[in-house]
């Protein structure tokens, strides 16, 4: 039997989400004769969130999928595997200095200044572009529809419910959580007026800890890591959804026709979306920009300064009640009106989606399982 071994990266929860969809549309197609291993941290970012759905045709193993040292030496205890990797620039360069058949998954190909140059080594390349125009050095390279796996059902809660989305908070360029970030976004919860409605908060392990420790009447609240399947049902039955602007979770809002507020970006990709979507759709997100004076550099830089740096500003706004009371105002405006989310369908119409079985086929296609 053969065997695909499949990488993602522990940057919030969009890696391996997407690893999980093709996985599972894959396993469909192949009616489960395909062997699939993942590997990654058992106590890390990934396994968590691989933990949040069930999926027993897949085995996990235990290593660092950011050390290319442990990552070439599993990739070399098997008999020609097939490497699929999303974000993971260690297992292509493994994948690449063995042989072995390899194909890459990047959906914020947009994002990239400069990409990694091990993304230039895949065998295969699949990105999403956004409509943006780039110039890719793959041989071989598809710009594919939106990854989102199986879209949920609309069926709108009977009583009014707000979700509050804030991902994984979590990369592995920064140590930890980011504490000051999170305790501006509690401090914003403990100010909404969200009436009768019932409000969830769902996020990574972590986080989700931290803010229920930190509302001042956390009974008011339902707050968790849910189970993926879970989420699902509570994003498609929600009346309004107040999210980080990460990829999975802005697209499939925008699949199902919600009204969403996007929250004061956390990390890069984050903010480059952001401004995406204010020019492409009518949801107006907060930005940083609207409040302070941003250095334009910061644009250019990696995680490991961004996070830094709205950290910084996020202190800034809890220390400053006018700017607060601006941002609180904004957000406060959007729950209580009615929103037109014309645009939003528009735009992820125009992208397109179910990503997943478009990969799958090519890998079909491309190694003859």
């Amino acid at each position: 039997m053969k065997t695909i071994i499949f990488f993602s990266n522990p940057f919030g929860y969009g890696p391996t989400t997407t690893l999980i969809h093709i996985a599972e549309s894959l396993n469909k197609r192949v009616n489960g004769n395909i062997k699939m291993v993942v590997a990654g941290k058992e106590n890390g970012l990934c396994k968590e969130i691989f933990n949040k759905s069930n999926h027993s045709y897949i085995k996990w193993h235990d290593l660092d999928e950011r050390n290319y040292e442990e990552v070439k030496s599993f990739l070399s205890s098997f008999k020609s595997p097939f490497v699929v990797s999303v974000l993971n620039r260690f297992s292509i360069k493994a994948a690449h200095e063995l042989k072995l058949p390899n194909i890459l998954i990047d959906f914020l190909a947009w994002f990239w200044d400069k990409p990694s140059f091990e993304y230039s080594l895949a065998d295969m390349y699949l990105y999403n572009s956004l409509g943006k125009d780039l110039s890719i050095p793959n041989k071989i390279s598809y710009d594919i529809p939106i990854i989102l796996g199986s879209i949920p059902k609309r069926i709108i809660s009977k009583k009014r419910m707000i979700l509050i989305n804030i991902g994984g908070s979590k990369n592995p360029l920064v140590e930890g959580i980011p504490i000051k970030y999170l305790t501006l976004l509690t401090k914003i919860i403990n100010k909404l007026n969200f009436a009768s409605a019932t409000v969830y908060i769902a996020g990574g392990k972590e986080a989700t800890e931290f803010i229920k420790k930190n509302l001042d009447f956390p009974d008011r609240f339902i707050v968790g890591s849910f189970s993926h399947e879970k989420f699902l049902k509570l994003h498609a039955a929600c009346h309004h959804f107040i999210t980080l602007s990460g990829t999975n979770a802005t697209f499939m809002s925008f699949s199902l026709g919600i009204p969403t507020t996007f929250l004061l970006p956390q990390l890069l990709a984050h903010w480059k979306l952001s401004f995406i979507l204010k020019k492409e759709t009518n949801v107006d997100p907060l930005m940083w920009e609207d409040y302070f004076d941003i250095n334009k550099k910061m644009y250019s830089l990696t995680e490991y300064d961004v996070v830094p740096y709205t950290e910084k500003l996020s202190q800034k706004v809890i220390n400053n009640n006018k700017i607060f009371s601006k941002i609180l105002t904004k957000i406060q405006d959007r729950l209580d009106s009615k929103i037109n989310t014309s645009d939003q369908t528009k735009y992820i119409e125009k992208l397109g989606v179910n990503g997943e079985d478009v990969v799958s086929d090519l890998i079909i296609k491309k190694w003859r399982l």
